[in-house]
């Protein structure tokens, strides 16, 4: 049952305040559980570290992670960038060798509810003792009375990207869920986490919601993709004032004009370094970014891709789209080829988390904050398992 000890690991990971985290301690946390896989393997003969069971695009990312350290402009920044690449890309081979049956995902998936539910009880907790917002994150000309929970990240962003990755577990666990009590249950907490995702007043993260159901329904039933374009459009005019002000804000306020100068001269940057890049870590880029612009520097592009390609450069951006496009595909063949609804779900929701997370990752570079990151790559060796468990025989040997 090692996926309790990487279970225990994700609720750390979620539930420590960010006044008490430290981002060594996710070092720490996978030293730790790469120990004890190895003793694990020692003691359990059917126990590996086997890399063939990792997607090939995968890879060769990790490897233009390498690339991009060793080419880097900053060797020492871009090297404290790759360690925490390092033991993410080392988690993703420890859990996707480890998760080798239904019950071990569903157990996982267990304990991220749990420490989800914990920090969200934890953003309801601040917005009833009002926490002040921070004004350097909203525009409060155009934001007036908005709250911005952030529970245990530190950042509401940070906390809403957390959210849109998690979220989907709550709906697979309702929909495996015999029992009407524990759906009952579990309506309550996805209420919950929708309402703390209401009161991080994330507008990226509310649009890439939207596009992350619109991404489930279309892997489990695309004849209910208009009904819910008609409940969405019909919940237009009953959503709160302070909604709809934050949304008709988008370009007008000062974060929007903010990242637009952002995004302007990082891609003249861009233009200079688009086949080398500039070396791992948004710290690097950033050290080159006063040559491209007249503002304060910044401490990333605020879009995924942009960044990305910015630290990894070609190698980087093309092998990270070979990746996803590669996941989505085999999402497809495993839920048309696969009659187990269980798995079927799992790699839905995964697609649906990819969906919204990327999006998300437009206006914003959502790997900043390094527990947002590491849960991208926790839902990642969950994804890169149930595929690997639903796709079998000729299916699997054609996308090698």
């Amino acid at each position: 049952r090692f996926e309790i000890i990487i279970g225990v690991a994700i609720l750390i990971h979620t539930i420590v305040p960010h006044d008490r985290w430290h981002n060594q301690y996710t070092l720490i946390l996978v030293f730790c559980i790469f120990v004890l896989y190895l003793v694990k393997i020692v003691h359990d003969s059917s126990s590996s570290l086997d890399v063939r069971k990792v997607d090939i695009a995968l890879i060769v990312f990790a490897l233009s992670a390498l690339l991009a350290t060793v080419t880097s402009i900053a060797p020492k920044a871009s090297l404290r960038a790759f360690a925490f690449y390092a033991v993410m890309f080392l988690t993703v081979l420890i859990m996707v060798n480890c998760l080798k049956t239904e019950q071990n995902i569903k157990s996982l998936m267990h304990i991220i509810i749990a420490a989800v539910t914990l920090a969200s009880l934890y953003g309801i907790w601040q917005y009833a003792n009002k926490i002040p917002v921070d004004p350097r994150m909203v525009d409060l000309r155009y934001s007036k009375g908005v709250s911005r929970v952030f529970s245990t990240m530190g950042n509401p962003n940070d906390y809403a990207a957390y959210l849109i990755l998690t979220m989907p577990y709550f709906i697979v666990a309702f929909l495996e869920s015999k029992s009407k009590k524990i759906k009952l249950l579990l309506s309550v907490l996805t209420v919950l986490v929708l309402v703390n995702l209401v009161l991080t007043s994330t507008r990226a993260a509310w649009i890439a919601f939207a596009i992350g159901v619109f991404a489930f329904v279309f892997m489990k039933n695309r004849r209910l993709i208009p009904l819910i374009i008609i409940i969405g459009v019909a919940a237009i005019p009953i959503l709160p004032d302070s909604i709809i002000s934050r949304l008709r804000s988008v370009g007008k306020d000062s974060s929007s004009l903010y990242r637009i100068d952002i995004w302007k001269s990082s891609i003249a940057m861009l233009k200079d370094y688009w086949v080398t890049g500039i070396g791992l870590g948004p710290e690097t880029p950033m050290k080159l970014f006063a040559g491209y612009s007249r503002l304060k520097t910044p401490a990333h592009s605020h879009m995924l891709p942009i960044e990305i390609w910015l630290e990894m450069g070609l190698a980087g951006i093309l092998s990270f789209i070979w990746f996803v496009a590669r996941m989505v595909k085999k999402s497809f063949i495993s839920i048309y080829s696969s009659k187990n609804t269980f798995l079927n779900n799992i790699i839905a929701a995964s697609v649906a988390s990819y969906a919204a997370i990327l999006a998300m990752g437009l206006t914003d570079y959502v790997w900043f904050y390094p527990r947002t990151m590491n849960m991208f790559w926790f839902n990642t060796a969950i994804f890169i398992s149930a595929i690997n468990m639903a796709l079998s025989g000729k299916a699997s040997r054609e996308l090698l």
